[in-house]
């Protein structure tokens, strides 16, 4: 078999997210791929994975793909051009590499997310599809208030309060955030979080908590307390459910090698 690396990027307002979903006329980005791969590979056999399963409306500027073939191929470039003369203009692959194994896909360091925030008076009819959009002012210490909040998030902690749970539960929901910085530019917030993993709509919620936390719907008290609970205290009572913020203003901005 041969193994390759993709870097892909897409607009994810166009998509019901990454993975293959039951009902097969849902467009998702792994649907599309292998619907692409196969009119150039035909009946020889290849596998494509995603590093990171993106949600429904969650854009990508940097998805790392592992595809496996039983054909090699000869040019990579001449390869990557083919594939994106086939696929739409809403997905896009950016680089395409021959590697010599798979776990080389899986040794990556850390993942970039970024989730964009707007004032409502910016909104038109093309920043919509990338931004969450909230009527106060973008000033700069409303910036240093909510970097203040990010900050009880960076660390390790049980995020049982700020994700969706699977079904059987899983029971391996601490993880550590290694930084979130927020970066100001005119009148819009870039909320940037860095970490090896996450959970199910973890990054979502948390900048649901975030807000809620920065208007007083909740207190920082008692976000830290939530995120320092005791895991089987959090496994005997019922989530505390903030505000899931929409997929469109998160992107997949960089994994790191």
């Amino acid at each position: 078999m041969y193994y390759y690396l993709l870097s892909i990027s897409y607009d994810g307002l166009n998509f019901f997210g990454f993975s293959k979903q039951k009902n097969n006329n849902l467009r998702t980005i792994e649907n599309t791929l292998i619907n692409a791969f196969k009119k150039i590979l035909k009946n020889n056999f290849f596998t494509i994975r995603g590093l990171s399963r993106t949600d429904k409306q969650v854009h990508a500027l940097d998805q790392k793909i592992c595809f496996e073939s039983s054909i090699e191929i000869k040019s990579a470039k001449s390869f990557q051009l083919t594939l994106n003369k086939i696929l739409n203009p809403d997905i896009v692959i950016n680089s395409f590499k021959q590697i010599f194994n798979k776990e080389k896909f899986f040794n990556y360091k850390k993942k970039l997310y970024c989730y964009n925030l707007m004032n409502i008076n910016q909104k038109n009819a093309l920043n919509y599809r990338y931004f969450y959009f909230l009527d106060f002012k973008f000033s700069y210490w409303n910036k240093v208030k909510l970097q203040k909040i990010a900050n009880l998030m960076v660390g390790k902690h049980n995020f049982y309060h700020f994700i969706t749970l699977s079904k059987p539960m899983q029971k391996n929901i601490i993880r550590k955030i290694q930084k979130i910085k927020i970066k100001k530019i005119k009148s819009s917030y870039i909320i940037k979080i860095y970490a090896e993993s996450f959970l199910h709509h973890q990054i979502r919620y948390l900048i649901g908590a975030l807000i809620d936390c920065f208007f007083n719907r909740i207190s920082k008290s008692e976000l830290i307390k939530l995120l320092n609970e005791p895991l089987i205290e959090s496994f005997s009572k019922k989530q505390k459910k903030f505000f899931l913020v929409p997929g469109r203003g998160l992107t997949l901005t960089k994994i790191f090698y």
